[in-house]
C-alpha cells in the first residue's frame, strides 16, 4: 500500500498530468500568478527540467493580487520508500518480513527435525501416565526381545521396546523385533491394534514416546535423515500428487533417491512395466482408478532399491493378476537382499510372502514366528465338512444320524453350520493324528450310502489370527 501511494505521488509530473497541459499551464500562470494559488499541484510541477527557466513557478515567491499577501509553492520532489513513515514508508514492513522469515524458517526446521514432536511427547509423558498394557507375553515374543536386545545378529532393521502413547492411551507398547536382509516380516492385527502407528514411527511420521530403532548403524532418534533415506514407504492411504502424471511422480522419486540422471528413464520404465501401468503412466495420477493408484504408490516405494521397504496394505483394491505380480516383485526384491516389512489383512498374502510374522493385539505382539510354527503352536483342531447325498429320503433324520456318530467318535466336537445336507464341524482336538481322523471318517461313511463326500482341514492362519483378534480392547477404555 505504501509503495503504491509513493509511486503514484512520484509520477505526478511525468505521468499523471499531461505534458502539453502542464506546459500550457506554466506559461499562463507565469503571466497571471493568481492561477497558481488555485492549482498548486500543477504549479509544483513547473520546475526548470520540465517547464524551462522562463516558466519555472515552484520555489518562487508571488503576491496574491486579491489579498496582497506573498505565497510560494514548493517544487515536486521524488519521495523514497525507505522511511519510517507509517503510511508512505516500508522500513517497518521490511523488518517484519525479515522477522517473519526467520521465525517461519525456524518453525519449519523444528517440524522437519521432529523436535516439536519430541517436546510434545515429553510434555505429554510428564502430564499423563499411560495405562500399562497388561498380560503375559508369549515365550516366542520374549525370545525375540532377548535376541534383539543382545544386538549380536546381523539384522538390517532393529526395533527395541518401541512405544507410543497418546495422552493416557498406549497405542503401541514395547515392540521388539529384527528384520534380516532378504526377509519379509509381516505385521498383523485388526484395525486399532497399532500397526499403522508402528509404521508411522518407523517412517518418521510419528515420534516414539520411548524405544530404539536402528538401521545400518543409524538411529532413528539421533541420525534421523540417514535412517529415513534408507527406507521406501507405501502408506496405507495414497500419497500421490494428483496434478502430476505417473511418470513425473516416479521420476521425482528417482531424483529424491539419488538415481543417476542417465538411469532415470530405465528405472521409471522398469517399475512401470513391473506394476503393469504402462497404459496410464502419462496421465495425471489423480485420474487413476483406486487399484492403479495403489500400484503407483508401490512403485514409488520401490524405485532406487532402498534396503528396507515398508508396505502398509499394498494390495488393497488391486486386481488378482496385479496382486500376484506384486507378490512376485516382493519375492524378487527379497532375493536381491532387500528387506520388506508388510502389513495386510489378506492371510493368503501373508502366507505367500512372510518369512516371519507377529500378530499385534492392543499394541503388543501376542505371538511371533514363522507361519507353520504359529499354526502348530496355536492350532485349534480341525474343520470337518460333510456333504450328504441328495438322494437321501429323510434329510433331517440323516443329518441327525451323522451328527450323532461324529460327536460320539470325537467328543470335543461342535457343529458350526448345518444347511440342506451340508454339515460343518469343529474338532477341537489338535493332537489327533490325521490318519486316525480319516480312518474314523471312513468307518462312519461306510456302506450306508448317506455321506457323499467329506473334507478335513487343519487350522488356518486366519483362524489363528481371529483367536487373537478377539482379545483386542476398545480404544475408548
Amino acid at each position: 500500500m505504501a509503495i503504491a501511494t509513493v509511486q503514484e505521488d512520484n509520477k505526478l509530473c511525468t505521468s499523471k498530468i499531461d505534458r502539453e497541459t502542464l506546459l500550457l499551464f506554466c506559461k499562463n500562470a507565469a503571466a497571471r500568478p493568481e492561477f497558481i494559488s488555485q492549482a498548486q499541484e500543477y504549479a509544483s510541477c513547473c520546475y526548470e527540467e520540465l517547464a524551462g527557466a522562463n516558466y519555472t513557478l515552484c520555489d518562487k515567491t508571488f503576491q496574491n493580487p486579491f489579498t496582497g499577501s506573498n505565497f510560494s509553492v514548493p517544487c515536486h520532489t521524488i519521495s523514497s520508500f525507505y522511511t519510517w513513515d507509517s503510511l508512505k514508508g516500508i522500513n517497518l514492513d521490511i523488518i517484519m518480513l525479515v522477522v517473519d522469515g526467520i521465525l517461519l524458517f525456524s518453525f519449519l526446521v523444528l517440524l522437519e527435525s521432529k523436535l516439536l514432536s519430541k517436546w510434545s511427547s515429553m510434555l505429554s509423558s510428564a502430564m499423563y501416565t499411560a495405562t500399562p498394557l497388561g498380560g503375559l507375553l508369549d515365550d516366542d515374543v520374549l525370545s525375540e526381545q532377548e535376541r534383539v536386545g543382545r544386538r549380536t545378529d546381523n539384522d538390517l532393521l532393529t526395533v527395541l521396546n518401541l512405544q507410543k502413547s497418546f495422552k493416557k492411551f498406549p497405542a503401541v507398547g514395547g515392540l521388539s523385533f529384527g528384520v534380516k536382509p532378504g526377509e519379509c516380516f509381516g505385521l498383523l492385527g485388526i484395525n486399532g491394534a497399532g500397526k499403522t502407528t508402528s509404521f508411522r514411527m518407523l517412517t518418521g511420521d510419528e515420534t516414539p514416546t520411548k524405544g530404539i530403532a536402528m538401521m545400518l548403524g543409524y538411529s532413528l532418534d539421533k541420525s534421523r535423515s540417514k535412517f529415513l533415506k534408507n527406507i521406501g514407504y507405501c502408506p496405507q492411504f495414497d500419497s500421490i500428487i494428483p496434478e502430476l502424471t505417473g511418470r513425473e511422480l516416479l521420476t521425482l522419486m528417482c531424483r529424491v533417491r539419488g538415481v543417476p540422471s542417465n538411469d532415470l528413464k530405465d528405472e521409471v520404465d522398469r517399475w512401470t512395466e513391473f506394476l503393469g501401468i504402462q497404459e496410464y503412466i502419462d496421465r495425471e495420477s489423480g485420474a487413476y482408478s483406486g487399484g492403479n493408484k495403489r500400484k503407483l504408490n508401490v512403485a514409488m516405494s520401490l524405485v532406487g532399491e532402498p534396503p528396507v521397504v515398508f508396505l502398509d496394505e499394498p494390495s488393497t483394491g488391486v486386481d488378482p493378476v496385479a496382486r500376484r505380480n506384486l507378490w512376485n516383485i516382493i519375492q524378487g526384491i527379497q532375493a536381491n537382499g532387500q528387506a520388506v516389512v508388510l502389513t495386510s489383512h489378506s492371510m493368503e498374502e501373508c502366507e505367500a510372502l512372510c518369512d516371519r510374522l507377529g500378530i499385534m493385539v492392543n499394541g503388543q505382539f501376542q505371538c511371533f514366528g514363522t507361519v507353520p510354527h504359529l499354526k502348530n503352536k496355536f492350532a485349534q483342531g480341525f474343520t470337518l465338512l460333510v456333504k450328504l447325498k441328495d438322494s437321501v429320503e429323510d434329510m433331517n433324520r440323516s443329518e441327525e444320524e451323522v451328527m450323532a456318530q461324529i460327536e460320539k467318535s470325537f467328543p470335543k466336537t461342535t457343529i458350526k453350520d448345518r444347511h440342506r445336507g451340508y454339515l460343518q464341524f469343529s474338532i477341537e482336538e489338535p493332537s489327533i493324528p490325521l490318519h486316525v481322523l480319516f480312518r474314523t471318517m471312513e468307518s462312519i461313511k461306510g456302506p450306508g450310502l448317506i455321506i457323499e463326500e467329506y473334507s478335513i482341514n487343519e487350522t488356518t492362519l486366519e483362524q489363528v489370527f481371529l483367536s487373537f483378534a478377539k482379545k483386542q480392547m476398545s480404544n475408548t477404555t
